[in-house]
């Protein structure tokens, strides 16, 4: 059995929560033990099932504010469970603390990047660039889920090691096929006409998914779609405001406002086009989620180009207006959704092909020798 300790599953679910439960559900549990450290006492993202699956989920001080316990437990919980490794899912800003600590507890440290930028604007790029000298020091291996996450999180010996690899997130894409019945009973539930435009977007509501031109573009589908809706599926700080700038420009009854869902998967179906003209992106997991239920996606070209998994995938600049992007959204919808499925079944961003994968660098990993 091999033993492996998560960092970085947090009660919101977001990119990170959902590639570490892709990898989860679909890695052989009969070799390897995955188990997760969570802040304070809420559940992190899908708690239940981890613990049904029996995998432990860790309760821990938190690492900003009291770093020393949280150090002491780190070290404490390796060496009683005898962790193999240790693997740490966050952007750099939040790293010191937990891989100081993951390294100080004798077992190899896993650094996974998911991210291209930084949210914290002057002071996050400063300490960004103090926190990447002190991953030579204290990771021993490097992940990240594209090319800009790597060139962003580490530097070029890091990239050009072969402690570095390339991790793709990955989804189970047999969920997300298109499904017509699925379709129908979604848009009844949501009180959606048949004949309605759908534009959908999955995301937090922070500055960086720029929701703002999400309600422009949309504005501009509406002056020439009358019943276009617009479904905004996620939670954050930013939702009060956006749904404001829906008020002011009189699309209440076009706009649905979603929250947090566990059937995204779903929500999929009832969509016609997928919308994310985000300021900067790692690489999205709903990117693959969308492509595999065979919508058009609208993507900005800040999101890495390798998102274009299929043909029907656009990248278009931001320094184009939002009349622009409504033209190519209205210009270009999709009959036959399931035409391109192959291609991502076929793809690295297939789960049951990725964990594979994992799974053999989790092994060449405890088989290097004796842990530090």
């Amino acid at each position: 059995m091999i033993k492996i300790l998560e960092i970085g599953m947090t009660d919101n679910l977001g990119g990170i929560e959902t590639c570490l439960i892709n990898m989860y559900r679909k890695i052989d549990k009969e070799v390897y033990q995955l188990d997760f450290i969570k802040m304070g006492t809420n559940d992190i993202c899908f708690q239940k099932e981890l613990e049904e699956n029996g995998s432990l989920v860790i309760e821990m001080p938190d690492y900003l504010k009291h770093p020393i316990q949280y150090s002491k437990r780190l070290k404490d919980i390796v060496k009683r469970n005898q962790y193999d490794i240790i693997h740490i899912n966050k952007n750099s800003l939040a790293i010191p603390t937990q891989l100081i600590a993951a390294h100080s507890s004798g077992r190899k440290v896993i650094l996974h990047s998911h991210s291209t930028c930084s949210n914290q604007g002057k002071i996050g790029s400063i300490l960004h660039k103090i926190n990447q000298k002190l991953f030579l020091k204290y990771a021993d291996y490097y992940f990240s889920c594209s090319e800009s996450a790597s060139k962003w999180m580490f530097n070029e010996s890091i990239i050009n090691s072969n402690k570095h690899f390339y991790i793709n997130n990955s989804i189970d894409v047999e969920k997300f096929k298109y499904n017509e019945t699925v379709r129908n009973n979604m848009r009844e539930e949501l009180n959606i006409s048949s004949d309605a435009i759908v534009i959908g977007h999955v995301g937090r509501f922070i500055p960086v998914k720029n929701h703002r031109f999400i309600v422009d573009i949309f504005n501009e589908i509406h002056k020439m779609y009358q019943n276009a809706m617009l479904m905004l599926i996620g939670i954050g700080p930013l939702e009060e405001q956006i749904q404001q700038k829906v008020k002011e420009l009189k699309l209440d009854r076009n706009v649905l406002f979603l929250g947090k869902r566990n059937d995204v998967y779903k929500l999929y179906q009832a969509m016609d086009t997928f919308l994310m003209p985000s300021i900067h992106e790692g690489f999205p997991m709903v990117a693959v989620e969308a492509q595999a239920a065979g919508l058009p996606c609208y993507f900005s070209t800040n999101v890495n180009e390798k998102v274009q998994i299929i043909d029907t995938t656009y990248l278009i600049s931001l320094q184009e207006d939002a009349k622009y992007w409504a033209k190519n959204i209205c210009e270009n919808q999709v009959t036959d959704r399931n035409k391109l499925y192959p291609k991502i079944v076929d793809s690295n961003y297939n789960s049951s092909k990725e964990v594979k994968k994992l799974e053999n660098i989790f092994r060449n990993i405890k088989d290097t020798g004796e842990n530090k």
